[in-house]
Order: C-alpha cells, then sequence, then structure tokens
C-alpha cells in the first residue's frame, strides 16, 4: 500500500466520521473528546490539513436555493477548522459563508472535481448523477446514499 493511498483512506475515514457525525445529530463537542480520548485528533487534524475539499450541494433540501439549517454549515465549519481547503458547488445557492468565512463557489461540476482531493455529496441535486461523479476519478463520499460508483463511498 503507497503512502498516497493511505492518505486517501485515511481522509475518507475522518470524513465519513465526520459527517455521521453531524447526520446523526451528534455534538461536534463529543465527536472532537472521543477523538482525543483515543488520541487521534492530531492524525486527523494532520489528513485535513490543506486537503482540497468539494462540497456537492449546500442547500437544506434537494433543488432548492434555501441553506437555513443545511448540515453544510457544521461540515464546512470543521473541515474549515482543520485546515482544509473547502469548496462548493450548487447551481442553486450563490453565496455560502460560513463563520464569518466566504467559501469560495465553483460554477461547473467538472471543474469541482477535477480540483478536489475529495468531493462529499450533502445534497443529492437532480445534476449529481452517479455516471459524471464516477468519471471525474475524484474520491466521492455520498452522505445520500443514491450514488454509486468505484470511487464513490455511501454512509
Amino acid at each position: 500500500m503507497t503512502g498516497m493511498f493511505r492518505s486517501f483512506r485515511a481522509r475518507i475515514f475522518w470524513a465519513i466520521l465526520l459527517v455521521t457525525a453531524v447526520a446523526a445529530g451528534i455534538s461536534l463537542w463529543l465527536t472532537r473528546e472521543w477523538l482525543e480520548e483515543r488520541q487521534l485528533d492530531e492524525a486527523r487534524t494532520g489528513l485535513l490539513r490543506e486537503a482540497r475539499v468539494a462540497l456537492l450541494g449546500v442547500s437544506y433540501k434537494r433543488d432548492v436555493a434555501d441553506t437555513r439549517e443545511s448540515p453544510a454549515f457544521a461540515v464546512a465549519s470543521r473541515l474549515l477548522r482543520d485546515g482544509a481547503h473547502v469548496r462548493y458547488h450548487d447551481p442553486h445557492v450563490q453565496e455560502f459563508t460560513v463563520d464569518g468565512t466566504d467559501v469560495s463557489r465553483v460554477d461547473g461540476l467538472a471543474d469541482a472535481l477535477g480540483a478536489a482531493d475529495l468531493a462529499i455529496v450533502l445534497q443529492d441535486h437532480s445534476c449529481y448523477g452517479s455516471a459524471e461523479l464516477a468519471e471525474s476519478g475524484c474520491p466521492v463520499l455520498d452522505t445520500r446514499g443514491r450514488l454509486s460508483g468505484e470511487n464513490v463511498t455511501t454512509l
């Protein structure tokens, strides 16, 4: 197993842990405490530092522009705090600000996937098809459980 592959697998693991904690409504504070108890916090932070993450779909519901109560805020906030470079693609949301930081918007899905180390599908907009995401080659974490492909990990 190469170092790059281990790093990719580790990033997927920590992204799954993060998104699962948010989706399940578990306090991020408790998640951090759990990690610290297991002395994994430093390893997690190091793996996310400098990672280029694309959030796909930051709205609250499918194919709408409303971001109120979207889980994307908590996910983006944690990724930013851990040093990841976060950008988003959402055809319905023109601006996305997290903790006072404007998150960069990427207009094209292909551009978002091409520039990312990892893409996290937070909302399953109709424009996010399995074929296009699989063809990109970018590792994809599907939090909605609707995509498939060799490069797709589903929660």
